[in-house]
C-alpha cells in the first residue's frame, strides 16, 4: 500500500543535476566582484538556500554587494549556466511510476520560477508534475518554510504529503509544514548530512525512493 498522497520535490540536486552550471556561474560572479575563487566546499555550500542569503551568508558580504552578485549570477546563469545540467537517473521513471499510483507530484524549489520551467520543459518532466512552487520575487526569503506550504495548500485532498530533498534545508521546510521528509544522497550530501524528527527516509538512488513511497520498503 502506498503511504503518502502527495511528495513534494526539490529541483537541484533532487530532480535536476544543476550544481555544475551553478558552480560556473558563482565563479562568475565572484570574478566580477573581484573576489578569489570559492573553494569546492563553498560552492557546494550554495546549493539549497536562496541566492541572496547565500552571498551575503556564505561569502560574508554586505547587502550591496550581495545583490550585485545575485545580478551577476542571473545574468550569466540565464546564458550559459542553465544549460550545463542534466537529470538524474530514474527520475522520469520514478515520477511516471508515482502517476500511475495515483500520487501527486509537486516541486517547490528556491529556483526563480523562469529557471525552474526551463528545467521542467528542457528534460519532459512538466508532464508528469502537477505544480511547481518558487521563490518568486523574494530573493530575501531565507527559508523553504514558505515555498513547501505553497505547495502544500495545492495538495488539496492528496494527503499525507512528503517532502523530499538533496539538504537539510528541504527537511526543515518540511518542518515547519509538519511533514514527514526524505532526504537522497545522489545531490552529493551524505546520509549523515540529513536529521531531524520529520527525517523517515534517506534514499541513495531514485529506485530506492520510489519504493518507500508506494509503501513497498
Amino acid at each position: 500500500m502506498k503511504k503518502y498522497g502527495s511528495v513534494l520535490f526539490d529541483l537541484d540536486g533532487t530532480l535536476v543535476d544543476s550544481e555544475p552550471g551553478i558552480h560556473e556561474s558563482i565563479l562568475y560572479a565572484t570574478r566580477k566582484l573581484g573576489l578569489p575563487d570559492p573553494d569546492s566546499a563553498t560552492l557546494h555550500a550554495f546549493f539549497g538556500p536562496p541566492l541572496l542569503y547565500s552571498f551575503e551568508t556564505i561569502l560574508g558580504l554586505p547587502l550591496e554587494a550581495a545583490e550585485e552578485g545575485v545580478r551577476l549570477y542571473r545574468q550569466d546563469y540565464a546564458a550559459r549556466g542553465v544549460y550545463i545540467s542534466h537529470v538524474f537517473p530514474g527520475i522520469p521513471e520514478m515520477l511516471r511510476a508515482l502517476h500511475a499510483a495515483g500520487i501527486s507530484r509537486r516541486v517547490a524549489t528556491s529556483k526563480p520560477e523562469r529557471f525552474a520551467r526551463l528545467f521542467l520543459e528542457r528534460y519532459n518532466l512538466a508532464p508528469w508534475v502537477d505544480s511547481l512552487s518558487t521563490q518568486g520575487k523574494d530573493t530575501r526569503k531565507a527559508g523553504k518554510d514558505a515555498i513547501v506550504g505553497e505547495a502544500l495548500a495545492l495538495c488539496r485532498g492528496y494527503v499525507p504529503a512528503l517532502m523530499v530533498g538533496d539538504t537539510q534545508h528541504d527537511i526543515l521546510g518540511g518542518a515547519a509544514n509538519a511533514l514527514d521528509a526524505a532526504g537522497v544522497t545522489w545531490g552529493g550530501n551524505p546520509r549523515e548530512a540529513f536529521s531531524g524528527d520529520n527525517l523517515v527516509f534517506v534514499a541513495d538512488n531514485a529506485q530506492e525512493l520510489t519504493a518507500f513511497i508506494l509503501g513497498e520498503k
